[in-house]
């Protein structure tokens, strides 16, 4: 279903305007990676076996730590720390983000290495994924899209609730110990 392409870091590390990502670069609240720590001129990305893959590749770390994935927003290259997943059939990339999301301990599992752990491209090609007709693939990533919004907006809410209550506590401590009334922050 994939080709699957290996990153490299340049020989000559000049800035630039190439993404180049890392696995420090991946953030867990998105799922689609547009931008990196450093960027690399075109002269350091000749320097280096490193490829530009199309947006929507799977972008997935495969070393400190194994298994963290994303989708390549824009076209972009990666570090040895990550390998790109590149389709070479017609799928839903937001699927196949949410099925190696899904893997991460199995992922982990498959990892070597007596320094660190590391998931080799020879490991990752051999892992077998489902193939679901396209039509179940878009529908179980909308499906799932939705279900995520969902537990995004009630964990936003959590954390408004954490901060007004650290706010109540903050006023109870400063009244005990002052003797005045603060007031409290609403938070919004």
């Amino acid at each position: 279903i994939f080709d699957v392409v290996g990153g490299s870091t340049p020989k000559i590390m000049e800035p630039g305007e190439i993404v180049w990502v890392t696995p420090a670069d991946y953030n867990s609240e998105q799922i689609y990676i547009t931008d990196s720590r450093i960027k690399i001129s075109e002269r350091a990305y000749s320097s280096c076996s490193t490829k530009i893959v199309p947006a929507d590749s799977i972008i997935l770390s495969t070393r400190a730590p194994i298994g963290t994935v994303a989708l390549a927003g824009v076209p972009l290259c990666t570090s040895q720390g990550c390998h790109s997943l590149i389709a070479t059939r017609d799928v839903c990339a937001k699927y196949y983000y949410y099925v190696f999301y899904a893997s991460k301990k199995s992922l982990i599992a498959m990892g070597n290495g007596s320094t660190f752990l590391e998931l080799s491209g020879r490991s990752l090609k051999n892992f077998k994924v489902p193939l679901p007709p396209l039509e179940e693939q878009r529908a179980v990533a909308a499906f799932l899209d939705r279900k995520c919004r969902a537990v995004d907006r009630l964990i936003d809410n959590c954390q408004r609730q954490i901060f007004l209550l650290r706010e109540l506590q903050r006023a109870t401590i400063s009244e005990a110990v002052t003797g005045k009334t603060p007031s409290i922050a609403t938070g919004g």
